[in-house]
């Protein structure tokens, strides 16, 4: 999804292997060349925050920054996170 939508600022991430951007250093490294607008698209398409037409929709002005979607998209699906959802609420 990242690929397709920021191929030319996402190129060298979407072609590295996994085991090279498995960090959350690298994976900041690699969505920090994405503007504040970039990444909203992207947590907004990833449905980790509302889509911009929702803020149009009900009147609120919601406005993120940088660091903290960057900090959301990178911390989202890390292990440690995935696996205490697991044991705290097994499916």
């Amino acid at each position: 999804m990242a690929f397709r939508d920021f191929h030319s600022e996402l190129e060298k991430f979407a072609l590295s292997n996994v085991a090279a951007v498995d960090t959350c250093d690298t994976l900041t490294k690699h969505l920090s060349g994405l503007s504040t607008e970039q990444l909203e698209q992207l947590a907004a398409s990833l449905h980790l925050i509302p889509p911009a037409s929702a803020a149009d929709d009900d009147g609120e002005s919601r406005s993120y920054t940088s660091d903290f979607l960057i900090d959301l998209l990178v911390r989202w699906r890390d292990p440690a996170l995935v696996f205490y959802w697991a044991v705290g609420h097994p499916v």
